[in-house]
């Protein structure tokens, strides 16, 4: 069936194979059949035939009201994409973390399975919350059916339907979520049953815990962002609301206040800031602040009051950009040679807020992700040179050893009989070799702890004797090819250690030049009084979500002392249609 221009208030009742058609969707689930890896028999029972059940129940139910999938079909289409984004993304991991080669055999295929319930659970609940399908019967009564209902292909007198939409506190539909697992068959219920940590996963992650769904929330949270970013650059040709989505306009007032100075770029208390590469940071918290202040002037009521929800529309559409790790928020570090800020910002790219000939000039003065490694002198100390060289020459000697035996005679430099060298070599050189690494390990390791400098002749750093005379004992004095032998394995251990030993070093040279490089002077700071908004701070910064102005605006979601205004304590009771966060930022 063709795409064709619908009557949005008499949709038509269609069966799944015409509705996956409609939706451009392979009825034979040819990809999921690759991914999935199950047989024929046991696809057909535990995937498809749930998927078609699905497909039927949710018709032609747009996914939001104006947001992302807004379009008749749109929930199918959504449902689609996060199972094969999810599963695709499940292929490439090895399952249960840490896992043995025999647990992560036997339980690949229902790690999978969870991805898949997840994907196709995760938003049904929308049909009894925000969404609903309302049915005319041949009486020309109607009836509000909900997925709790039977089929709405076996209600034999309904004609049509179309979709309403209602307000209802969006987290609801997760919480009814696990209240439709007998879209799955039984039998997949109780397979999922088996494994109580795969379970409780999926469970935490219908039910919007972020903090307790562990990868399969990691997972399928990254596929439903991914879908949702996608559904923003495919053309619409026809929707159920003819009003602009929520992240059209949050865009649209931030590029106006941009425009009109309302939000001030790259200024002592600014809000935002452009770095070199084109990217926009804006103060989170304070943009937060702006919109939900200009949602209560405007007495606009779906709009989100969650300061979360709003960084998760923002992301979810693709505009503000994910960290390495897949967050929103972004530890900045703000630095000028007046101030400097510590500041957890939104980042964009500077170009979709202004127009081509009117780009954001970047910040005079440096904007940087607080952690980034600089680039370390990997100079190596002249102790640690002279370990390598003594280690390098008794290498070479003992090498000469093992294909002349009297070579012995010179190993270390000293001259042994050559008749006796079991009982008459001296250990001395092992000693020294021994000595000067661990005396180099030490300086090295030691020279900037805290920023304070540690005598390296101090006894704390000396080999104890109790070391030395253990050294004597472990010396493997024996025929001269097994004395080569170990002695060549004693220098190996001995390089070994001064690799560790430099390795060492460079780990406390990187953390103290790093912590040198964030340290903000108190001094200026206290001199300035313009730069008390952003936290003051010696050795880790402590970031802030805001700015300060001379008139703050103190909107806070949770109630509290504070100017709550009722239009918000309005809305963040009844909730609205926009997307919800399920990521920890």
């Amino acid at each position: 069936m063709a795409r064709d221009h619908l009557d949005l208030t008499r949709l038509p009742i269609l069966d799944a194979l015409s509705l996956l058609q409609r939706q451009g969707i392979n009825p034979k689930l040819s990809d999921w059949r690759t991914l999935i890896g199950l047989n024929d028999e046991f696809f057909d029972h535990m995937v498809r035939d749930p998927f078609y059940r699905y497909a039927e129940a949710i018709q032609l139910a747009p996914a939001s009201e104006a947001d992302h999938h807004a379009n008749p079909g749109g929930l199918l289409s959504h449902s689609y994409d996060v199972i094969t984004l999810g599963l695709k993304r499940r292929r490439g991991l090895q399952l249960p973390h840490g896992g043995s080669i025999d647990q992560i055999n036997e339980q690949r295929h229902l790690w999978t399975y969870a991805v898949f319930a997840g994907g196709l659970l995760h938003d049904v609940g929308k049909l009894m919350a925000s969404i609903r399908l309302r049915l005319l019967l041949k009486k020309g009564t109607y009836y509000h059916w909900t997925p709790q209902d039977k089929p709405l292909r076996e209600f034999e007198d309904a004609v049509s339907y179309c979709v309403e939409f209602v307000k209802m506190p969006y987290s609801y539909h997760t919480q009814i979520a696990l209240t439709l697992f007998d879209f799955l068959p039984t039998s997949g219920r109780a397979w999922l049953a088996r494994e109580s940590h795969i379970m409780m996963q999926l469970c935490a992650f219908l039910r919007g815990d972020r903090f307790e769904s562990g990868v399969i929330g990691e997972i399928l949270e990254s596929a439903d962002m991914t879908s949702t970013a996608l559904s923003q650059k495919l053309p619409v040709l026809q929707r159920f609301s003819t009003k602009p989505s929520t992240i059209e306009r949050l865009v649209h007032w931030v590029r106006n206040w941009i425009i009109e100075g309302e939000i001030k770029i790259n200024k002592n208390g600014a809000m935002g800031w452009v770095d070199g590469e084109g990217h926009l940071f804006m103060v989170c918290r304070s943009l937060a602040d702006k919109i939900i202040h200009h949602c209560d002037q405007n007495s606009i009521t779906d709009i989100p009051r969650d300061p979360i929800r709003l960084y998760d529309i923002f992301q979810d559409y693709g505009f503000a950009l994910p960290t390495p790790e897949g967050k929103a928020i972004w530890n900045m570090l703000i630095e000028c040679a007046d101030y400097k800020h510590a500041l957890t910002c939104l980042k964009f790219e500077a170009r979709r807020f202004t127009i081509p000939t009117r780009p954001l000039a970047a910040f005079d003065g440096s904007v940087k992700v607080y952690g980034e490694r600089k680039q370390v002198n990997k100079t190596r100390s002249p102790v640690l040179i002279k370990a390598d060289d003594t280690v390098a020459k008794m290498e070479a000697q003992l090498r000469d050893a093992l294909s002349n035996p009297k070579a012995l005679s010179t190993v270390g430099g000293d001259q042994i009989n050559p008749q006796e060298p079991a009982l008459n070599q001296d250990p001395a050189p092992f000693k020294e070799a021994a000595q000067t690494q661990e005396t180099g390990q030490y300086q090295d390791a030691v020279t900037s702890i805290g920023g304070a400098v540690t005598n390296n002749t101090d006894s704390a750093v000396q080999e104890p004797a109790e070391s030395l005379q253990s050294f004597d004992d472990e010396l493997p004095w024996g025929e001269p090819e097994e004395q080569a032998n170990a002695a060549q394995e004693s220098a190996s251990e001995l390089h070994q250690e001064a690799g560790f030993a430099q390795e060492t070093a460079d780990t406390w040279e990187a953390v103290d030049t790093e912590e040198a490089a964030f340290k903000i002077n108190q001094e200026t700071a206290a001199s300035d009084p313009s730069t008390t908004d952003a936290f003051v701070f010696d050795d880790e910064p402590i970031f802030s979500d805001r700015i300060m102005g001379d008139t703050p605006i103190a909107l806070d979601p949770i109630f509290g002392p504070g100017p709550l205004s009722e239009i918000s304590k309005k809305c963040a009771i009844e909730g609205d249609h926009s997307s919800g966060s399920r990521r920890p930022y």
